[in-house]
């Protein structure tokens, strides 16, 4: 498996989890001392941080799904396009 194709399952999976609110595989997957360069309101930028932001942020939702629509990765870097659908409780 290519550096790219590897690039591209991780952040495939990271989206995964994240819709699931799976935090024990982000902790799998996130690095300890990753950063998060797209902080949403009040997140801290470390893997704590995004297992928090990511807990809150699906919590009023139910029935989410992932679909992604493109994804490319040159090197260590991956671009994901994707949509995510579910039900605002």
């Amino acid at each position: 498996m290519s550096v790219e194709e590897r690039n591209l399952t991780l952040a495939r999976r990271v989206l995964e989890a994240t819709v699931r609110g799976d935090l024990d595989v982000l902790d799998e997957l996130l690095a300890p001392d990753f950063v998060d360069h797209s902080l949403g309101l009040g997140q801290e930028p470390g893997r704590e941080g995004r297992k928090r932001f990511s807990a809150e942020i699906i919590a009023p939702f139910s029935g989410m799904s992932l679909t992604i629509e493109d994804q490319i990765a040159v090197d260590d870097k991956v671009v994901t396009r994707y949509t995510v659908r579910a039900t605002h409780d």
